[in-house]
């Protein structure tokens, strides 16, 4: 587990500032307002012992859930999807469906997490701004 944990760390900061340390990540501040972060909802399958016999359970659709923002995204690394561009309302329910086979584009780092004032500090790998406004969690976070 801590060569994982090391494997992600490395990882993380050679996307961010390269494996030379030659390349500069901008920080931004976003309100939560602005930002639809979403996340794969667990959902366990059902006990084989509890199906009829014979029966296999059928496989699960992923479902999308959005996230709320609070204390717990902090150090989080986010996948920015541009799917839908740029939104200003809640993905509807086909199109949070459809997250689940969208892809990145490239990846957030939130540094900081900001309840009083309701924003977030996201480390971005260039100046050129985020292509998009909703974004994936997995499991990854990129501690100090």
């Amino acid at each position: 587990k801590a060569f994982r944990r090391q494997a992600e760390r490395q990882a993380c900061s050679d996307y961010y500032y390269g494996p030379h340390m030659d390349l500069c990540p901008r920080p931004t501040v976003v309100p939560f307002s602005k930002l639809f972060l979403y996340q794969a909802a667990s959902t366990p399958p059902a006990p084989t012992d509890a199906l009829p016999i014979g029966a296999v359970a059928a496989p699960k659709e992923v479902e999308m859930v959005r996230v709320a923002p609070s204390e717990g995204l902090d150090k989080r690394i986010l996948g920015v999807v541009t799917k839908f561009g740029t939104v200003k309302e809640e993905l509807s329910e086909q199109q949070a469906k459809d997250l689940s086979t969208a892809d990145c584009v490239g990846f957030v780092h939130i540094q900081r997490v900001d309840m009083a004032n309701q924003r977030v500090t996201l480390l971005m790998p260039n100046a050129v701004g985020l292509p998009s406004n909703v974004m994936l969690m997995g499991d990854v976070d990129l501690p100090d």
